[in-house]
This record gives structure tokens, C-alpha cells and sequence, in this order.
């Protein structure tokens, strides 16, 4: 069982450090629109503050904890096709769309993954103590990406 539990919480790790490498990108993409809409970006720079304290919680577990060898990370730049972005502002408002949405699929996951570790840690109060932080810091970051992705802009 301990093994399910720190495959868990590594695949969370993972999710996580993808989750934060896909809002920031989002976050460059929407910075190159003029003038830019400073309330998405707070929820952007929201996302990735709390993604970022999740990471920090998942490595401070009393477990050990790390990053695979070689772990798992997109390969796409930050943004698809031409390394130039567009210049149209609704191009580049889909393209921070769809990297915040991707940043909010891979939050999902660590979510998933998290409260699995939660059942699978019942019988150490304090390990599932610190996973319920994470979870709660997780939930922030996916509620202010759902909130960025509500906002239409233009």
C-alpha cells in the first residue's frame, strides 16, 4: 500500500509541475495582447501561485518524495506552430485558452491523484493532514482557472 501511496502523490507532483509550466505559458501568450485584461491576468498569476505552493507542499512531505529521472513534460512550445504569435487578439486570447485549459486538466489530475493518496494515507493522521493542505491549494488554483476561462474578453 505504501507503494500506491507515493505513486500517488509523485503523479501528483508530476501533474502539478506541468499544471505550473502550462499557466505560466498561458500567461505569456495573454501578455502579448495590448492592452491586456489585468483581471484574467490576476486569476492567471492566482493559478500559478497556488500550483506553485502545492508543489512546495508536495516536496516538503515527511516522505521522500522526487521528481522521476526523467520526468514528463510537454514538448510543445509555449505556443503551437509558428514560433511567432499572432498578432490577432482573439487568436491569441484562444491560444492562453487552451494552455490554461490544458493547466487545468493536469490540475484535475493532481486533484485525482491527491485524494487517492488521501484514502490510501487513513492510517497516518499526519501524512493525510498535509495531503488536505495540497488538495485545498490545488482546489484554489483550479477555481481561479475556471474563473480566467469564464471571462470573455473582447
Amino acid at each position: 500500500m505504501a507503494l500506491n501511496l507515493e505513486g500517488n502523490i509523485r503523479l501528483s507532483l508530476i501533474n502539478t509541475v506541468q499544471a505550473v509550466r502550462h499557466c505560466k505559458s498561458a500567461l505569456a501568450i495573454f501578455n502579448n495582447l495590448l492592452p491586456t485584461d489585468p483581471i484574467k491576468e490576476a486569476y492567471y498569476q492566482d493559478a500559478i501561485n497556488n500550483l506553485t505552493l502545492a508543489y512546495d507542499s508536495i516536496m516538503a512531505l515527511p516522505i521522500d518524495i522526487q521528481l522521476p529521472p526523467n520526468p514528463i513534460f510537454p514538448t510543445d512550445p509555449i505556443h503551437p506552430g509558428d514560433p511567432v504569435l499572432p498578432t490577432d487578439p482573439i487568436q491569441i486570447i484562444r491560444l492562453s485558452n487552451i494552455r490554461a485549459q490544458l493547466s487545468l486538466d493536469m490540475t484535475n489530475d493532481a486533484i485525482k491523484y491527491n485524494d487517492q493518496a488521501i484514502l490510501l494515507s487513513s492510517d497516518n493522521d499526519t501524512l493525510g493532514g498535509y495531503l488536505v493542505l495540497i488538495r485545498a491549494e490545488l482546489g484554489l488554483a483550479r477555481d481561479s482557472l475556471i474563473a480566467a476561462l469564464d471571462i470573455v474578453t473582447l
